[in-house]
Parts: C-alpha cells; sequence; structure tokens
C-alpha cells in the first residue's frame, strides 16, 4: 500500500448494540468522523473521503440487544488506488485495556462524560491502552458534548497541536472558550492565551490578559507560566 496513490476512501463507522439505535447511529457516526480526520491530518484531501455510520446493523459478532461487545465497536475503512484496494477494521478491543480502562470505557457507554474524558486522557497517554490520538479526541468530545468542561479544553489542545484530528485554531479557540464557560482553569489560560496571541479570530491582549490571570489565580500553573512569558503581571 506504501505505493498506492490514494484516490478515494470509504469509512464506515459502526457500534454495539448496547444503547438505543439512535445512540449507536450517533457513535458510529463519530468514529467514522474521527478516522476522517485522522487521514485529512496525514494529508488526504476531504474531497476524497467519504464516511458512513451503520450504527448496529452490521455487527462483527453476532449479539441479543442490550449486549456490550468490543468487537462490534469498530470502524472499517475502503481505500481505492491505483495499484490496489486496501480494506482495513479497527475495532475497539478491550484485550489490550486494563481494568481501570474497562471499568471507566463501561461508564463512558453508560453517558459518564467525565469518565469519557479520563479514558480520552488514558489513550492520549497510552496509560492501560494503547497510545491513540484519533480515540482520544473522539472520547473528548463525547466528554465535551455530555457537559465536560475539561473534556473541551483537552479537545482543544489536539486541535491547538493537530494530534489525532486537522490543526485547526478557530476551533481550538472555540473548545477552550467552552471549556472556560464550563469553570474549567485551563480552558481559560488556553481561551486567553488565544485571545491575546490572536489566534484562530481577533487579538485581543487587555481581554487575552484578563482570562490569563483569572486562570492563574484559579489554579492553573500553565496559565501563570504564560503571563511570565508574555512580561505580565500574575
Amino acid at each position: 500500500a506504501a505505493n498506492c496513490t490514494i484516490e478515494g476512501v470509504f469509512i464506515a463507522g459502526h457500534s454495539d448494540s448496547s444503547g438505543a439505535s439512535q445512540t449507536a447511529f450517533k457513535t458510529g457516526e463519530e468514529r467514522a468522523e474521527a478516522v476522517k480526520d485522522h487521514l485529512m491530518s496525514m494529508g488526504v484531501e476531504r474531497s476524497k473521503i467519504q464516511t458512513a455510520s451503520f450504527g448496529e446493523e452490521k455487527l462483527a459478532r453476532q449479539t441479543g440487544d442490550g449486549i456490550r461487545e468490543p468487537l462490534n465497536r469498530r470502524v472499517e475503512f475502503i481505500m481505492r488506488g491505483t495499484q490496489q484496494v486496501v480494506i482495513a477494521s479497527t475495532p475497539t478491543s478491550s484485550a489490550n485495556m486494563s481494568e481501570e480502562a474497562k471499568a471507566k470505557a463501561e461508564q463512558c457507554n453508560e453517558g459518564s462524560a467525565v469518565n469519557c474524558t479520563n479514558l480520552g486522557y488514558m489513550y492520549r497517554k497510552g496509560n492501560g491502552v494503547t497510545q491513540n490520538d484519533t480515540e482520544a479526541a473522539r472520547l473528548y468530545k463525547l466528554g465535551c458534548d455530555g457537559g465536560n468542561a475539561t473534556g473541551c479544553r483537552n479537545l482543544a489542545y489536539l486541535y491547538d497541536l493537530g494530534l489525532g484530528v486537522s490543526q485547526n485554531y478557530s476551533e481550538a479557540r472555540r473548545l477552550y472558550k467552552q471549556g472556560c464557560d464550563g469553570g474549567d482553569a485551563g480552558g481559560c489560560g488556553g481561551y486567553g492565551n488565544y485571545l491575546y496571541g490572536g489566534w484562530g479570530g481577533p487579538k485581543d491582549t487587555v481581554e487575552g490578559t484578563k482570562y490569563l490571570r483569572q486562570a492563574c489565580k484559579d489554579g492553573s500553573d500553565w496559565s501563570c507560566k504564560k503571563l511570565d512569558e508574555h512580561g505580565l503581571s500574575r
């Protein structure tokens, strides 16, 4: 596949039957989009990528309703190239997960936003699971969408650096603000730094300084260091 020019990619997201069919469809959609973002970060053009979600319609391992099955929580994709077709599957297997990671995955699947974020951090660092920034981004998004402010801030960081997602300063700025609005000091610091530097939107050093100072007071050491770097008083 290394010598194959990619002409098109079809990505299919799947889920298990543990939840409602609408939830399974949304989860499959998020998995497919996460892989799409990763491929784009590697240089594949957006126009060449198609995504679809099959939810619980095409189970890799047949189960009854309400069954959690790691092999069914997966992404499959087909790459069309000038020389060959490559078919790959990336199931979310529990084989390489620690007991702590498995417990957080179960709680995340049951709707715990904070455990989605915590599991995302484990994937980001490779603690108890195989390191995977794309999966970290997907889990951070679940946490953020579920109301966990730290999930929003952590996802912003990935967009900031282009880890597991395509680098996007405007999206990072929006997510830092969302995390800040939810009470995350690091999110306030990130948003303040973006305001101060004019990244992803208009530059506003006055407001940026305010956010950085408040974040520093609220316990964000990173924000305190940024104030020092900018030569600003705490």
